[in-house]
């Protein structure tokens, strides 16, 4: 056999790797082609047989673009995107030290819109996640209410945060609750739903911050737990301060009381609080008018400047009106009242109507009554 022969190794069809390349030039021939092709290059040897190295050849696959150019994989590296800039020492050449083009506030925003338990898993995702989400600006309110049980771990980690506003869940303990309060100084707001009274005590002990926000909505609430808040602190208090003479709650400005086993001896001990602005009672349904009136009278301390809500308070009747105008008077912003069978739609138009026109006018503005058919 002569030396100048040329032989195709039996892996390589030429003709079938022509004949596709043909194939799709003429299915594209009235597209606006480029006016160079790169055409797949066949390689053919020398020899015989292919070396025992060569084992198999692999024939570049051609790329189709939208404008019909065949690109084999050498050329298809010069049309890569740039990639984003590594952050982190520069010394480190890890792959997974992506960045991240926006600016620390940025990424602040879109965090601050995760729940808790979902910037827990974003943390987990690399580091620079890990610092914007750990900032402490992101974590003023934490919210634990999803949790099953408190773990040590979780408040140790919430200690370090050093949060404003807590969400603790409803099986939080006595002991839980009294650890988390003796060392937040900076907490100003606490929810406590649907927690137990031995959880709630923890509230007035020496050691408790001076809260602003107080949300005990559904809790194990009643005339006497009240009256031991609303008293001087139980328990130890902080190293080289003077023993506390007043309540724990007098710098508290919000209180949420919603579905509490309350009556109008409660109200009394709320009249007590010098900085109480806004007040919820929803579903409180042993309230009457009489009890309400000790919010206005003149042994009350605090202003209730705020909101007050008494929707589906099931106790309040007609004779109720004169002591929402009252709180009118006082300062009272929106006043939350709702149809009961004590008080139908019917008693309240008649005393709106009643009313000469630039008193109906301010009535409106701040009582919101709410008929059975809107809340239905």
């Amino acid at each position: 056999m002569s030396s100048s022969t040329k032989y195709c190794p039996a892996s390589i069809d030429s003709d079938k790797i022509l004949a596709c390349t043909k194939k799709i030039l003429s299915e594209h021939a009235t597209d606006i082609l480029p006016k160079n092709i790169l055409m797949p290059t066949i390689i053919h040897y020398t020899h015989e047989e292919p070396p025992a190295k060569i084992l198999k050849i692999d024939i570049p696959t051609p790329k189709i673009l939208p404008s019909v150019m065949v690109i084999l994989p050498s050329e298809a590296q010069k049309l890569k995107p740039l990639h984003l800039k590594v952050i982190g020492d520069k010394k480190s050449t890890t792959a997974n030290k992506i960045s991240h083009n926006f600016p620390e506030v940025i990424w602040g925003k879109i965090f601050s819109t995760l729940c808790t338990r979902d910037r827990s898993k974003v943390a987990q995702t690399c580091k620079a996640f890990h610092r914007y989400v750990t900032a402490r600006s992101l974590w003023r309110h934490v919210d634990f209410s999803h949790l099953d049980s408190l773990t040590p771990s979780s408040l140790k980690w919430l200690l370090r945060r050093a949060p404003e506003s807590v969400s603790l869940p409803r099986c939080s303990s006595y002991r839980q609750t009294a650890f988390l309060l003796s060392r937040s100084p900076m907490m100003r707001k606490l929810i406590l739903r649907g927690a137990s009274w031995s959880a709630i005590s923890a509230i007035n002990t020496g050691q408790a911050p001076p809260l602003r926000c107080l949300d005990l909505s559904w809790s194990v609430v009643t005339d006497a737990a009240i009256e031991e808040m609303t008293s001087c602190p139980t328990g130890n208090h902080r190293m080289g301060t003077p023993s506390p003479s007043h309540s724990r709650l007098m710098k508290l400005q919000e209180l949420i009381l919603d579905g509490a086993d309350i009556s109008d001896d409660a109200i009394f001990h709320l009249s007590k609080l010098p900085e109480l602005r806004s007040l919820s009672m929803m579903a409180c349904v042993r309230l009457t008018a009489e009890g309400l009136a000790k919010l206005v009278s003149d042994a009350c301390q605090g202003p209730l400047d705020g909101n007050l809500n008494l929707l589906n308070c099931c106790g309040l009747q007609a004779d109720v009106m004169p002591v929402l105008r009252e709180f009118i008077s006082k300062g009272t912003k929106t006043i939350m009242l709702s149809e009961t069978r004590n008080l139908p739609a019917t008693e309240y138009d008649e005393f709106r109507h009643k009313l000469d026109l630039p008193s109906r006018e301010k009535w409106d503005m701040h009582v919101k009554f709410q008929p059975e058919e809107i809340r239905s």
